[in-house]
C-alpha cells in the first residue's frame, strides 16, 4: 500500500482538486487555492457538521540564514476535516476572507495541530495577520498516546507521533518539508503532505476526544487580561 495523488478537473479556475489515498485506509479531497472566495465557500459547507472538530497546519518557505523557525512568516494555512483539506495559499491571497478569521475566533471550535506554538507564531507574522483565540489550538502532545497508552508528549518527532497514535505511515519527506511553501503552484507532493498531516492530526483529535480538552478559561483570561 502507498500514498497516491490524482488531480482532477475543477469546475473553478482558482483552485485545483486532488483525491489522496491513504493507504486504501481514507481518501481525502483535498482544495488548493489562494482565492478567498473558495475558501469562504469551503468554510461554509464544513460549518454544517454538527461537532467541529479541524486539524490546522501551518507550511513555511525556505529557512534563510537570517531567518529562525520562530520568525518566519506563513506561507499556506491547511485545515482538515474528517475526509475534507483545504490547502490555503494565503501569502497570494488578496485578502483573508472574514469567515475565516471569524473561525480561528471561536473558542466553541476545537482546533488541533502538533508543535502549535510555531504554528501560531507564523500566522501572526504573516502579512494577513491572522491570529487565534488564545489556547484555542490544542497541541497533540498533550493528548495523544500509543497503543499500550504510553503518552507522546515529547522526543517524538511529528511521523513517529502519528505512526504510534493511530498507526499511519506519513511517508514523511523532510525535503518536502522544507521546500518553498511560497511557490505559487504547489508541488503534488507539497499537496500530499499536507493532506496526510491534516488528516492524522483530525483522526488522533477523534481518538483523544480533543473538544473534552479544557481551553476556554484560559483564552477568555487572556482575552480579558
Amino acid at each position: 500500500m502507498a500514498i497516491t495523488v490524482t488531480e482532477y478537473p475543477s469546475s473553478c479556475a482558482s483552485s485545483r482538486l486532488y483525491l489522496v489515498n491513504i493507504h486504501n485506509i481514507a481518501t481525502i479531497n483535498t482544495t488548493v487555492t489562494a482565492h478567498p472566495v473558495v475558501v469562504h465557500y469551503w468554510l461554509r459547507y464544513i460549518l454544517r457538521r454538527p461537532r467541529l472538530l479541524f486539524s490546522l497546519g501551518v507550511h513555511f518557505p525556505p529557512p534563510t540564514p537570517t531567518t529562525t523557525t520562530n520568525d518566519r512568516p506563513a506561507s499556506v494555512l491547511q485545515l482538515s476535516v474528517h475526509h475534507y483539506c483545504l490547502i490555503f495559499q494565503f501569502s497570494h491571497a488578496a485578502y483573508v476572507p472574514g469567515i475565516l478569521r471569524w473561525v480561528l475566533f471561536q473558542p466553541w471550535i476545537t482546533v488541533v495541530g502538533l508543535y502549535t506554538q510555531i504554528d501560531t507564531i507564523g500566522m501572526a507574522l504573516s502579512r494577513h495577520r491572522l491570529r487565534m483565540w488564545p489556547g484555542m489550538l490544542v497541541d497533540l502532545r498533550e493528548l495523544a498516546t500509543d497503543r499500550e497508552g504510553r503518552q507522546l508528549r515529547s522526543g517524538f518527532l511529528i511521523a513517529e507521533i502519528v505512526r504510534r497514535a493511530i498507526g499511519v505511515d506519513m511517508e514523511w519527506d523532510w525535503d518536502v518539508c522544507q521546500s518553498d511553501w511560497d511557490a505559487e503552484v504547489l508541488s503534488v507532493g507539497q499537496v500530499k503532505h499536507a493532506a496526510v498531516y491534516g488528516y492524522a492530526c483530525y483522526e488522533i483529535g477523534v481518538v483523544t476526544r480533543a473538544w473534552m480538552y479544557p481551553r476556554l478559561l484560559p483564552g477568555l483570561l487572556a482575552v480579558l487580561g
